[in-house]
């Protein structure tokens, strides 16, 4: 578990980020950069980067308390999709922010350029259901039948938001993920899921030469196939053998 008395510590010595800054920095349509990094590593990370980035608290705090549900077919379409590279492709989830008592719904679409576009729309507090709403939304936004989705992963996480001054990006490292189904669950409370949101790929930012210099390399991560992997048997999973290597190497 981690220890949260050090990375709070460093994180209070960043300034808040102001609304009209936030404001530009939604990036709802992006492109991302995942790292995975251990959890020992981020108060030298995040040191490279306070005077560069804001600190998005979460109702005065400065990590913030998630808990998202995926949806999916029975024979995980959404996932095989991911695993074999398709474009375009959806997820559908509901993410509540426990710190604000908010949930929404949210599908989230990779483009054939590679781009991630989100949309979302709001849901009541605690309700994860898909009542008729979510399916005129759902099926709107997306090419899945909601007729034929079903839960298939929770996940919870802490997240730490950092948004860039000059640069037009969105930092968030997600710590203390907790995987579970209706059978199995798993977690991983040594790594840390780092993803760089940016508006136009750019490799020179500040938080690139931070991840650089701290030695964590970029690699492909997904909260959903992570858990999918884990607790889901006779999926395929050899395409994501490395990223399965790293998170059991990082999370001891």
């Amino acid at each position: 578990m981690l220890d949260e008395s050090c990375i709070i510590n460093r994180l209070e010595q960043y300034e808040d980020v102001s609304m009209e800054l936030l404001a530009k920095r939604q990036l709802q349509k992006r492109t991302d950069h995942k790292y995975l990094a251990r959890v020992s590593q981020l108060e030298s990370i995040l040191e490279r980067l306070g005077d560069d980035y804001r600190l998005l608290r979460a109702n005065g705090r400065p990590i913030a308390q998630y808990k998202s549900l995926y949806f999916d077919t029975k024979d995980l379409l959404c996932y095989h999709d991911h695993y074999r590279g398709r474009r375009p492709r959806f997820k559908v989830r509901i993410r509540q922010y426990l710190d604000r008592n908010k949930s929404v719904l949210e599908v989230k679409r990779k483009t054939n350029d590679g781009k991630t576009v989100k949309v979302s729309s709001p849901k009541d507090y605690d309700q994860w259901t898909l009542q008729n709403d979510d399916i005129t939304f759902v099926e709107s936004k997306s090419n899945m039948k909601v007729a034929q989705l079903h839960r298939s992963l929770w996940v919870n996480f802490q997240r730490i938001t950092l948004v860039g001054v000059k640069t037009k990006e969105r930092l968030t490292i997600d710590l203390n993920l907790k995987l579970n189904n209706e059978d199995n669950k798993s977690v991983f409370f040594q790594i840390a899921i780092i993803e760089l949101k940016q508006e136009d790929s750019c490799h020179w930012t500040p938080a690139m030469r931070a991840m650089r210099s701290c030695f964590v390399r970029p690699g492909k991560v997904s909260k959903y196939c992570l858990g999918v992997t884990n607790l889901y048997d006779g999926v395929r999973m050899n395409r994501f053998m490395p990223m399965l290597r790293a998170v059991s190497k990082a999370n001891v």
